[in-house]
Parts: C-alpha cells; sequence; structure tokens
C-alpha cells in the first residue's frame, strides 16, 4: 500500500519492514516501527500529522495507542520477554467456563494467594474494579480494566530499558508490579506496560565498606520477598528488617519508608538501605546510595514506588541474629465502659513502652468487639523477662478493670526467623483493605 503526499512517496510499514536491514539512525526493529507509527496517518487521506508533547497518555482505543505488530516488535527488543496481560477471572466467564479453576479461583479470591506469581493482576479490590470480577460470570464481559495491556518478565537491566522506552516513545503509561500489594495503586493502569520485577531473586551477603557503614550487608533483587529475606538471612546467622506480611516484596515495602516487627530496634527499613542498583527514567543503570548520587538515595527512601527509578536491587544492613521474646493476647468487649477505657490505656502504655523499652515493636487489631495483640516483638531478650515488665503495668491495668484475657501467650524464640513465623507468619492474608494513613 502506497500514497503521495505532497511528493512524498508513503509506504505502509508492513511493507517496509520486509527489507531486512534497518535505515541509519535505527538500533531495533522496535523503534524504527515506533518511529513510524508516530508519524504514520490512520487515514491515508489524511495528511501526516504534526506531532506535539502530549498531556496524558494514550490508552486502548485511542488513534495512537500501539497496534500488535508495534507490541510484538517490542517484543523483540526485550528478546521474548513481552506477556500479554490477562484479568484472572477470565476462567469463570464465557461459554465454556472451566468450573474446576473458577470454583478454585472464588476459594482464594479474598486471600492474597492468586495474585502473587501473576505479571498484571493487583490485590486491591478498589483497583481491580470489578472488571473481571469471577463472581459475577459467565455472562457479562470480563475486561482488563486498571490492569496493564502488557508486562516485561525482567531479568536484566536492558528489559527494563527496553521497556522504559518504548512506553516513552509511544506515549503510554509504564507501571512497575513485583507482587501487587501496592493499596495505593501504583502497580496498576490501564493501557500500561507493565515491569514485571517478580523474578528478580538475586540474593547475596557480603563485607560492606563505605564513609557511612561498615560491616555486614546483605543484597536483594527486587523480586525477593520479605518471607525469602528473613530465610535467607537466618541461614548465613542474620537478620533483616522486613514486613509484617511475609509475601510482599521487600523492595516494594521499603519504598513507602518499611515498618515491620524489627523496626523498633533498628529503625524503620530505609534507615537500613545502604543503596539501589536501579534504572531512570532515561534509561540509564546507576547506584544510589548516601554518597552516590544521594538525591536520588534519598527520594527513593520513602517516597514511594515506581516515582523515581525502576529498583533492580536494594543492599541492606544485616544484623546479628539471636534470640526473640514474643507475645500476643485478646480480650473482648463484655463490658463496653470497661473495654473502651482499655484501649484508653494501652495507648497511654505505649508512650512508656516508647520510652522506656525502646526496641519493643507492637502491633494490635481492635474492633468494637475485641482487643488483639498481634505481636509484641523484642530482639535478644532471651528470657522473656524485659517483655514482661514491659507489658506488665497494662495487664494489671486489666485487672482493676476486671477484664480477663481470653488468650495469652509469651514465647522465646532461637532466631529472629522463627519468631516471625510462629508470631506472623503463613497465617491467612485478605486483600479487602484500604490505607487510610501511615
Amino acid at each position: 500500500m502506497m500514497k503521495i503526499l505532497g511528493g512524498v512517496l508513503l509506504l505502509h510499514p508492513a511493507l517496509i519492514l520486509t527489507a531486512a536491514r534497518l535505515p541509519p539512525g535505527f538500533s531495533s526493529e522496535a523503534d524504527f516501527l515506533v518511529s513510524l507509527h508516530s508519524k504514520w496517518p490512520r487515514s491515508l487521506d489524511q495528511a501526516a500529522p504534526t506531532l506535539h508533547p502530549a498531556s496524558s497518555r494514550y490508552l486502548p482505543g485511542d488513534q495512537r495507542y500501539p497496534y500488535e505488530r508495534i507490541w510484538a516488535a517490542l517484543n523483540n527488543s526485550a528478546e521474548g520477554r513481552l506477556i500479554r496481560g490477562l484479568p484472572l477471572g477470565r476462567v469463570c466467564y464465557g461459554t465454556n467456563v472451566n468450573n474446576t479453576a473458577c470454583a478454585a479461583l472464588k476459594r482464594e479470591w479474598p486471600t492474597v494467594d492468586p495474585y502473587l506469581d501473576d505479571l498484571v493482576n493487583v490485590m486491591s479490590p478498589y483497583w481491580q474494579d470489578s472488571a473481571c470480577n469471577p463472581f459475577y460470570g459467565p455472562s457479562g464481559s470480563c475486561e482488563l480494566g486498571n490492569l496493564a495491556s502488557y508486562a516485561i518478565n525482567i531479568s536484566e537491566a536492558r528489559h527494563d530499558i527496553a521497556g522504559l522506552r518504548f512506553a516513552k516513545q509511544n506515549n503510554i503509561r509504564l507501571t512497575i508490579k513485583n507482587t501487587g500489594h501496592d493499596y495505593l495503586g501504583r502497580s496498576s493502569g490501564e493501557g500500561s506496560l507493565a515491569l514485571w520485577t517478580h523474578n528478580l531473586k538475586e540474593v547475596k551477603f557480603l563485607d560492606y565498606n563505605s564513609s557511612f557503614y561498615t560491616g555486614p550487608a546483605a543484597r536483594f533483587g527486587a523480586g525477593i520477598q520479605v518471607h525469602e529475606a528473613y530465610k535467607a538471612a537466618q541461614e548465613k546467622g542474620f537478620r533483616v528488617t522486613g514486613g509484617g506480611c511475609p509475601t510482599v516484596g521487600l523492595a516494594g515495602w521499603l519504598s513507602s519508608g518499611g515498618h515491620g516487627p524489627l523496626t523498633s530496634a533498628y529503625g524503620l527499613g530505609v534507615d537500613n538501605v545502604l543503596e539501589y542498583d536501579v534504572v531512570t527514567s532515561a534509561g540509564s543503570m546507576l547506584t544510589a546510595s548516601p554518597t552516590r548520587n544521594p538525591e536520588l538515595f534519598r527520594a527513593l527512601s520513602g517516597g514511594g514506588g515506581g516515582n523515581y527509578a525502576v529498583v533492580l536491587s536494594v543492599t541492606m544492613r544485616a544484623h546479628p541474629d539471636g534470640p526473640v521474646a514474643g507475645s500476643n493476647f485478646l480480650f473482648t468487649n463484655s463490658k463496653p465502659d470497661s473495654y473502651w477505657t482499655a484501649l484508653s490505656a494501652w495507648l497511654e502504655n505505649l508512650l512508656v513502652i516508647d520510652a522506656q523499652f525502646p526496641a519493643l515493636k507492637t502491633a494490635v487489631t481492635f474492633t468494637n468487639s475485641f482487643f488483639n495483640l498481634d505481636f509484641a516483638s523484642l530482639p535478644d531478650d532471651g528470657q522473656g523477662a524485659v517483655l514482661a515488665q514491659a507489658l506488665a503495668p497494662f495487664f494489671r491495668k486489666l485487672e482493676e478493670l476486671d477484664i480477663p484475657l481470653t488468650a495469652h501467650e509469651t514465647r522465646v524464640m532461637p532466631t529472629s526467623t522463627e519468631h516471625y513465623d510462629y508470631f506472623s507468619g503463613f497465617h491467612p492474608w485478605g486483600t479487602n483493605e484500604t490505607l487510610s494513613n501511615r
């Protein structure tokens, strides 16, 4: 197909690409196709348009959104690692529903499990937007909704660079996903290209030496999850800071600061970061630390996921392992006045704990029906005596209020990971959560 406009011969991209040799100035078929795609009029009766910076990103259905051959060219540039995004709920839709798979998905839908190893689906019901909810099938529509159209399964920095270049040249949204725990929607985006970092599983322990820290450290790939980091550190005789949920990605957890069972003792997750290996939006691979690219280091250390660079790995302080004292307890609201007085007493007691037992970390869940100390963690309290001392004033208050404990246990575990597994680890984790403030 060809047309002459103003004395210039225009050839359809499909014909031009039959040539085995690329024109000068193009390093890949993807770059060449993108260039043609950005300038080619959708109707041959139109003159080639003048391009202007877009004020918003193109979405599926827009005239300039990449067509299939453009995506195929990206797949070549990404060494065959481009994968089309598909909604999990599709097994429950259509005329030939897979009843076994659909029933299994419905059972797991409220938990984190279906999303962990999927390249585009995310956990938050709000960001899923019910575009392909398995409980609404088999009739009706099943669409991607807010999910990415395609994802690159990242294994090398060059795959990130190819994806960044493609998103910029095509003016489409770019998202970054590991496990999909982000309840602020930063790992999903309609029509986006996702950089799926889940399989960056490097683990390396080293002796770190710099002007700001000298000692043991651990380097974790961006796909490492909290439970994997804990286990790897335990095997080397160390402990590292990490989140409360075992399946959350360590790098994503760090991007918002990083609260967890050991953060009272060692600081937030970002307080333990020594350096990040990243790819910037300009396609440059570099290291960010307090002395190398320090402004980027500060931005990455709590500035939010996916905002400043694509993290490939993070190097953190590793702390000597040892015993950790832990506790949990539960009481119910059988006497409303006493119950709410007890909750006020707990908050008041936290001020004392923070001042007198700064290494003690507690996490609680309470409703109008019950109060539960999910866990208390106190590293290096080998007998549990210090933990008992810290909690004793609150227990005396409960006695004064005549509130019995429905359940209570204190236990010292020989390592941090064993403590975590016992008090916090692999119990069911749900997805129907909303973040108000951190």
